[in-house]
């Protein structure tokens, strides 16, 4: 991916909030969209996983993305064929709801792929979700480059409610794993209803950042809903939340703990110069072959089958 030039995250978001505005001035009874709003909620159940085959140390935690907007966000996917060799991706597009009980669709850049290598069979939604480790207070001659975590793509759905206090919000799931499709399915149907929240638990499959031979200091994980602003919303400056944890030598490996949390900007959180942008060089999933391997650093139903090895709570 070519980096985006410093501050587009800003624009994009400025940009965005002038789009969303539109819909306001229109004249009395022509029909608005009702907008989902993504927030990821705070981070939880951190813990350090050490896996014998491979030799590798794992930082752990469980995440819930959130919908608390004015509508669903509704998402859907579709490819030529149902050969994964010849159609490894689909194209998408966000259905969006009207205030008359209506749908317009809007394409997509963003894409879904089968082969995510988290031994689900189904469908993901990529970028949906993303998590970074940055560094706040290593040594400079330690010093790492921020990772990213491993997990890629997401078939999300309706979990748990997490306020059905909100307008619009159904007292009922409305969409399931199932919409998330086959290896031979064309068209695929995703969504997460007002109110409700998709959970990706600890023990899941690639749900964890790499740390093996990190530097034992102060870190924050960041994790942000529509980091590349796929998906239209009400408002994309409320997609982040951020954990402050120090990573430290315990008695035999290494172990976590957390410092605190919140739902503001990481970058905020950072204090970084007003004109940075850490954000730009986010990575973002590129096109692979089916069966090909990920990229990225080291890149549900049900928990996982573990590698050998032992799992540190915090």
């Amino acid at each position: 991916m070519t980096a985006k030039p410093r501050g587009w995250y800003r624009a994009a978001a400025t940009l965005g909030v002038v789009a969303l505005m539109a819909p306001s001035t229109a004249l009395a009874g022509t029909p608005v969209d009702r907008l989902p709003d993504l927030q990821m909620a705070r981070l939880s159940e951190f813990r350090i996983e050490v896996q014998q085959d491979p030799d590798r140390t794992l930082l752990r935690f469980s995440a819930v993305i959130q919908n608390k907007g004015k509508g669903p966000l509704v998402i859907r996917g579709e490819r030529d064929c149902t050969s994964l060799a010849s159609c490894p991706e689909m194209t998408t597009s966000q259905r969006i709801k009207r205030s008359d009980g209506s749908f317009r669709s809007v394409r997509s850049e963003g894409m879904a792929r089968y082969d995510v290598k988290d031994g689900h069979n189904h469908w993901h939604i990529m970028d949906f979700e993303t998590y970074e480790l940055i560094p706040m207070d290593v040594p400079p001659e330690e010093a790492v480059e921020r990772i990213t975590g491993s997990k890629v793509g997401f078939c999300f759905f309706d979990t748990e409610p997490v306020d059905l206090s909100l307008p619009y919000s159904p007292d009922y799931r409305v969409f399931e794993e199932a919409g998330c499709g086959v290896s031979t399915t064309t068209r695929i149907r995703v969504g997460l209803s007002v109110g409700w929240g998709d959970r990706y638990s600890w023990f899941l499959p690639r749900q964890w950042i790499n740390v093996t031979n990190v530097p034992q200091g102060r870190y924050l994980v960041c994790a942000t809903s529509d980091a590349f602003g796929q998906w239209l919303e009400r408002r994309d400056d409320n997609n982040q939340s951020w954990t402050e944890i120090e990573l430290y030598q315990g008695q035999e490996r290494m172990a976590v703990r957390v410092i605190g949390d919140g739902k503001s900007s990481c970058e905020e959180r950072l204090s970084l110069p007003q004109e940075a942008d850490w954000r730009a060089d986010l990575p973002r999933a590129q096109a692979i072959p089916y069966g090909g391997p990920l990229p990225g650093h080291h890149v549900r139903h049900g928990p996982s089958v573990r590698a050998r090895g032992s799992v540190a709570p915090v």
